[in-house]
Order: C-alpha cells, then structure tokens, then sequence
C-alpha cells in the first residue's frame, strides 16, 4: 500500500510541477482540478475546494465539496517536458468524511457488501465511441473520420494509428487492455479494457475516455460517446462483462451444472432481469440512448438472457473455468460508469442474497421474432423511452438503497428536465411529415 510520505517522495524525486485532480458530475462527465506539485501535501491532507452543487452532487444549500486525491491512483504524464501526477479522487464534505452522493463513494459502498458476502467483483468493460472530424477552427463536426467497418484495417480505418497511441498512452499509466479494434459503422471504433476489480475498472473508463479526448484532438478528430449519432448506423454500447470470486475462484462456475453456471451465476444473472427495467435510467441515461435500444443493430431490447446470443440484454460469453463470465449489454457510454457499475453490480448481488431464480435462456436470434411471439413467450421488454425508464427507477427499492437520497431524487429531477425539453422540441423530420396536415 502507498503511504503519502512514499507519494511525495516520488513526486519530488521526479520534479512534477503540477497535480490534476480528476472527478465526475452526476452525468458521468470527467471534471478536474489543477494545483501546484508544492500543494501536494497539503491537498491530500486537506482536499481542494469545489461546488457539488454545479456537479448535480449536493443542494445549493450544503455544497461546499473537498476534492481528496486517492494516492493509489497516482498516474505520471510528461507533456512537453513538463510532468504532471494525475489522481482519481473522493469528493468529502467540508469535515473530509466521504460525500454520500460521490458516485465513486457509491461503488465502493457495493463493492464492501460483495466483500461482506465473500465476494470480489471484477469487470470488464467495452467501450464504443465514433470518431468525428474537426473544423478548421477545431470544431466538432458531424462528419464521419473514416470509412472503415467491422475489424477493418488501414486506409479504409484512419483510426488505426490514432486507437494505437491511445493504447499506448493507457499502458503507460498502468492501464491494461485487451483489444481495440474498428466497430461496425463508419466511424465507429472500440477498446476493450482487461479485467481487475470494478473499481479500479470504473477509474480506468474514467481515464480512457479522457486519454482518448485528448489523442483524438492530435489527429484533428473529435471523439463523441453518443449512443446514436445517426439512425443508419449500429449505436455505441458499453457492454460490461462481469464476474465474481473468493479464496477458491471464479465463483461463477460449477463444471457439475448446467451450462457450467454455478448457482450465484445463475442467481446473479436473476438479479440482472429482475432489476432490469429500473436500473435502466442509469445504464442508458439520455434521450438519445432510447434511439439505440431499439431492434436491429445487436443492440438490446429483451430482457432475457442467452449463451453467446447477442440479441438477448445479458449473454454469457464462451469459455468456462476462471473465464466464465456475464455480459451486460444494455448500458451505454454517455453515462456514469461509477453509477452504472454500482447499479448493475448490486443488481446482480440482490439476486445471489435473495436466490432469484433467471428464467430459461432464450438461445434464438430475438430480432427474427414477431412482436405476436415475443409476447406469447412473455418476454418482457426495455423501457422505450427515458420518461419511462424514469419512472421504473422512481419504484426501485433497490436503487433507492444503493444512490444517496439526494442523489436518487436530484438524478431523476434533472433527467426528467431533460426528457421534457427533448419532447418540447420540434425536428426537421416532424415539419417534413405534418407541416401539410
């Protein structure tokens, strides 16, 4: 473990001038603080001063918020010939006792009750992005940055060289993926992180999508985390695999069951599907999200479960043994990772407490069914829309527990906001359709 007398030690011995203070909003977006290498010290011990009211984390009346580095997290960057130690952080209240409503908090807080039931959880997250050009003035535009397609390589992917030196980027702070490779669409591209335990995951997505950001700007692209820029085109998903362990392993597998899934696997599994429709608010926060979730493009909308079965909201991937593991397909990348992780993880530990027994897996490709057979076979489906997933989430006993009570209510309040001003506005393709009615 890291002592701070260590951390500063290294910090002076390697002459860093400044200190990077990363934290998200409640919308997942990555927020920072800058200060002095010489404040170091006294930043740790004391936190820096932000306002959780602007984050969307704390009421306009209590937001004085402390921003506390988590020395474990201690990444190194040279830029130019200057150095920098960048943190993840903890945000705190005005006595440094943790802030209920810091997402990071959240996580950890189902993380302890994993451990409190002899479990560790690690995840493994793929995380879609499309890749846009920029202006001439360095704007985003909305023209694609290539024309390649699934697994393409150069020319017809220009972003292969650009995904390389994000790789490299990530591997020199510590971050370890497994593949990246081009997506379906024109433009489209992914990195898949390597698995380590969920929290640790959520902080590198944090540190990915802003590595990413700032490489794709070099080769004059933008990159954008919009579940669905264009209607034509597969949208972006965040589909995190997922699995558990103790002293013995991967607690998932049982070589005697059916499938090779042990009891909490399946349990696990069951409490996926039974939370589905009120975590999904979380998982798939934004308006947009809903035009992703829709049948067609391996994006889904059952809520069922499948072997390797790509059409189903949960798959379980190939490979048995320590590889055994769940996908959850449903979340996408425009949302809070720690919130996603927290929701979906503590999901799957109420079906392991309370044995909630999956239904049979649906090993058939959904998108060929009828709507007639979807419903004679009683599968039920993801809420349609943002206003309904919010209103799952508003019943969530579970949610409830897991988010903060401000924060329950303040996510809701703001993504209410949200849909509605969505509903009020008018588009091109309505004044096409109804402007001769």
């Amino acid at each position: 473990m890291t002592t701070k007398e260590d951390l500063i030690n290294r910090v002076k011995k390697e002459e860093v001038k400044h200190v990077h203070l990363l934290f998200t909003d409640i919308y997942g977006q990555v927020k920072g603080l800058t200060v002095p290498a010489s404040k170091l010290e006294e930043t740790i011990d004391k936190g820096a001063g932000v306002d959780g009211s602007s984050l969307g984390l704390a009421p306009v009346e209590a937001s004085d918020l402390r921003v506390v580095p988590d020395i474990e997290t201690l990444k190194i960057t040279s830029r130019e010939g200057i150095k920098t130690a960048t943190f993840l952080c903890n945000l705190c209240d005005s006595k440094l006792k943790r802030h209920s409503g810091d997402p990071r908090f959240i996580l950890e807080n189902v993380m302890k009750e994993a451990k409190s039931l002899g479990y560790d959880v690690f995840t493994k997250p793929e995380l879609e992005f499309y890749l846009f050009k920029l202006s001439e003035n360095g704007l985003p535009t909305s023209e694609l940055f290539d024309i390649g397609r699934y697994t393409d390589t150069f020319p017809l992917d220009k972003g292969e060289f650009l995904r390389r030196k994000v790789v490299d980027t990530l591997w020199s702070l510590g971050i370890d993926y497994e593949v990246t490779h081009h997506e379906n669409a024109c433009g489209q591209h992914e990195i898949e992180l390597y698995y380590v335990n969920a929290l640790t995951s959520a902080d590198w997505v944090v540190l990915t999508k802003r590595v990413l950001k700032s490489v794709a700007m070099e080769y004059g692209a933008y990159v954008s985390f919009m579940p669905k820029p264009f209607k034509e085109y597969a949208g972006s998903g965040l589909h995190v695999h997922q699995y558990m362990k103790n002293e013995n392993g991967n607690v998932f597998y049982d070589k005697e069951s059916k499938w090779e899934l042990s009891k909490v696997a399946l349990h696990y599994i069951g409490g996926l599907i039974a939370h589905a429709k009120e975590m999904c608010a979380v998982m798939a926060p934004t308006v947009n999200s809903y035009k992703r979730l829709v049948p067609g493009y391996e994006a889904p909308v059952y809520i069922c479960w499948a072997n390797e079965n790509r059409s189903s909201m949960i798959r379980v991937p190939g490979g048995r043994g320590e590889s055994t593991r769940v996908e959850l397909r449903c979340p996408d990348p425009s949302g809070n990772i720690y919130l996603q992780m927290a929701v979906m993880i503590a999901a799957g530990l109420d079906g392991v407490k309370n044995k909630i027994e999956p239904p049979e897996p649906l090993e058939r490709n959904m998108y060929d069914l009828s709507d007639a057979e979807i419903r004679k076979m009683k599968v039920a489906c993801l809420p349609t829309n943002l206003f309904d997933a919010l209103d799952e989430m508003e019943k969530s006993k579970l949610l409830k527990e897991v988010l903060s009570d401000f924060l329950f209510k303040r996510f809701i309040e703001l993504k209410r906001a949200e849909a509605l001003e969505y509903a009020r506005y008018v588009t091109n393709w309505e004044r096409e359709r109804y402007l001769q009615i």
